[in-house]
């Protein structure tokens, strides 16, 4: 009996650290998102008032999250070193750093690549309505994850937790 309990205990405990998990999972998109909309304002600050090449700009840019900022330093060192485009270079970036290994989602990622198909091929004034635009677009999305935001992690919370007690009861 004794053993009955302590493995129903695990499995409850299991089921609600995935609804955590994935709880998280969704708040780490949020961040990541923020992350991205901070490296492109200051890639516009760096366009604009420092009147910086693509490169230059993308080299003085520091963002905090890991993911921007191995996304951004593939993307130089494809660009610069194995002299790609830069299309090319932004597409392997963010295959490498987004696509395989952060919780954004195709339609968030599309934002991020539809962006680098423009990006050093027009003049500075361009770029500038380039980024404001997909500013905007990373804005509209991070208002609507934040939105649901709340709702959703406890949602996956409760699930969790509730997903574990119907396993255990029907181990019983």
């Amino acid at each position: 009996m004794l053993l009955k309990i302590a493995g129903c205990s695990i499995v409850v405990f299991a089921g609600a650290l995935m609804g955590y998990s994935l709880g998280d999972d969704y708040v780490e998109r949020v961040n990541c998102l923020e992350a991205v909309k901070k490296a492109l304002i200051l890639l516009r600050g760096e366009i604009k008032h420092n009147n910086s090449s693509i490169c230059e700009a993308l080299e003085n840019i520091g963002v905090s999250n890991c993911h921007v900022m191995s996304f951004i330093r593939r993307v130089i060192k494809e660009y610069k070193y194995k002299q790609s485009s830069l299309w090319e270079a932004w597409k392997r970036g963010i295959t490498d750093s987004f696509a395989k290994s952060s919780q954004l989602k195709k339609e968030e990622i599309k934002i991020i690549e539809d962006f680098g198909r423009n990006l050093g091929i027009t003049d500075r004034e361009t770029q500038m309505k380039n980024i404001d635009e997909c500013i905007a677009e990373i804005d509209t999305l991070i208002g609507a994850l934040k939105n649901e935001k709340k709702e959703k992690c406890k949602l996956y919370k409760v699930l969790g937790v509730l997903s574990g007690m119907f396993i255990s009861i029907m181990l019983m």
